[in-house]
C-alpha cells in the first residue's frame, strides 16, 4: 500500500490531516520539512564493514547527497542516548532453527553489520527555505541588509517528492553492500 501511493503514510488516516495542514502552510507562504521513515528487508546477515563501509556509513553518505536531508536516525534513534546499554541490546534467540531479536533498537544493524532484520532508518527533511514570506538577507554587492521575497512557484513540503529518492538511494545502498560482500560473480 506505501509504495503504491503518491503520499504514503503510515496510517491511512493521518493523509487529509497533512495534506490540509501542507495546504495551509503554503497560503501562509511557508514550508515545512518531516521524517521519512524506511525499512529495508535484508535477511543477509553480516553485510557492511565494521568501520568506514558500515550499513549506517553507506546509508548516510547516500542519503546526505539529497538537498533538505539534515539527519539520520537508525532504530531507536535519539532514545539510545537516554538508555542504557542492557536497555538497548537486542537481544538475540534461536526459534524454529533462525535467529531472532526481541526487541529492533538498533535498527537492524549492529557493530556496522547487517543482523538479517529489517534495515530500519528516519532520513529527517528540513523546511525547504525558499519561501513566500519575507526574510531578511543581504546584498553581497552594495553589502547592505535587506528584505527578499521569492518570486514564483515554490513547494511547501518536499518530503513526498524526496521519499522516492530516499527510496531509489535505499535500493542502490542494499546493492553496494551486497556487492561489496558477494562480489560480481553472483549478477552474471
Amino acid at each position: 500500500r506505501l509504495q503504491e501511493s503518491d503520499f504514503p503514510v503510515s496510517n491511512p488516516e493521518d493523509e487529509a490531516r497533512y495534506k490540509h495542514y501542507i495546504e495551509t502552510v503554503y497560503d501562509e507562504g511557508d514550508s515545512v520539512g518531516g521524517l521519512i521513515e524506511t525499512a529495508i528487508e535484508l535477511p543477509e546477515i553480516g553485510v557492511g564493514e565494521p568501520f568506514f563501509d558500515s550499513v549506517e556509513s553507506i546509508l548516510s553518505h547516500l542519503m546526505f547527497a539529497i538537498p533538505g536531508v539534515k539527519g539520520m536516525l537508525f532504530g531507536s534513534g535519539l532514545n539510545l542516548a537516554q538508555t542504557k546499554g542492557s536497555e538497548q541490546t537486542d537481544t538475540p534467540l534461536y526459534q524454529e532453527g533462525r535467529i531472532l531479536y526481541h526487541t529492533h533498537h538498533n535498527g537492524g544493524v549492529v557493530g556496522g553489520l547487517s543482523k538479517g532484520t529489517p534495515i530500519h532508518f528516519h532520513t529527517v527533511i528540513k523546511a525547504s527555505s525558499s519561501i513566500k514570506k519575507l526574510l531578511p538577507s543581504i546584498n553581497l554587492k552594495s553589502q547592505t541588509n535587506t528584505i527578499l521575497k521569492l518570486k514564483g512557484s515554490y513547494d511547501p513540503c518536499i518530503v513526498p517528492r524526496a521519499l522516492w529518492v530516499v527510496n531509489a538511494l535505499s535500493y542502490y545502498a542494499v546493492l553496494e553492500l551486497l556487492l561489496r560482500k558477494e562480489g560480481f560473480h553472483w549478477l552474471t
